[in-house]
């Protein structure tokens, strides 16, 4: 008899997974039909309860795998920029770059439209925020290396903790999500956040 860590196994689960990951993605957790997922995986209830447990375990596992795929998603060369800066205006005009393109890029709006949403189902799961607070620690993390190498260079201002302010930053930029509805013109939020991103970082004097 196959064990768990089968190929057999895990292709299984991973076809449960992708199917209920393109359920939530089309219709919500709420909207999210076992029955359909399984039909679409050709998979049977007691594949699903073998692997995920229960439909809850199901839904944190694909909510987890969604929140690791828009994580993977991003590209480290967007770091290279802030590490190619050799004056600070350099830097500072990486970070409007950098910003501009998380306001206004039709795909960077749908990256933070999905965290969110795994934000919002996470709140009432607490081994699934666990997981996502780990992840979005990891990324605070690189994000904050290019910070400190900017420090490093003399280029920003050094009494900043550069992992506090990668996390900061982070909450910045999504809570550009929150305010496209009132304020759907990006131009007007980066007129405000570019200014509050570089008071942060301009060399105390």
């Amino acid at each position: 008899m196959s064990d768990a860590t089968t190929p057999e196994k895990r292709s299984t689960a991973k076809a449960i997974l992708d199917a209920a990951i393109d359920h939530i993605e089309q219709f919500g957790v709420e909207g999210m039909r076992i029955e359909r997922v399984l039909a679409d995986a050709s998979s049977s209830t007691g594949s699903m309860r073998h692997h995920f447990g229960s439909r809850a375990g199901l839904v944190e596992a694909a909510q987890y795998e969604i929140y690791v795929r828009t994580l993977l998603a991003e590209s480290t060369s967007n770091l290279d920029g802030g590490f190619a800066a050799t004056t600070t205006e350099e830097f500072l005009e990486y970070m409007s770059v950098q910003l501009t393109r998380i306001a206004s890029d039709p795909v960077a709006r749908e990256r933070r439209m999905t965290r969110l949403r795994v934000f919002a189902n996470a709140s009432t799961r607490p081994e699934l925020m666990e997981s996502v607070a780990w992840l979005q620690q990891q990324l605070i993390e690189v994000t904050s290396g290019v910070f400190r190498s900017a420090q490093s260079r003399g280029l920003i201002n050094a009494s900043i903790d550069a992992y506090d302010y990668a996390a900061w930053f982070h909450g910045l930029t999504l809570s550009r999500t929150f305010t496209e509805a009132t304020m759907p013109d990006a131009d007007r939020w980066l007129a405000v956040a570019i200014p509050a991103a570089h008071a942060l970082l301009r060399p105390e004097q």
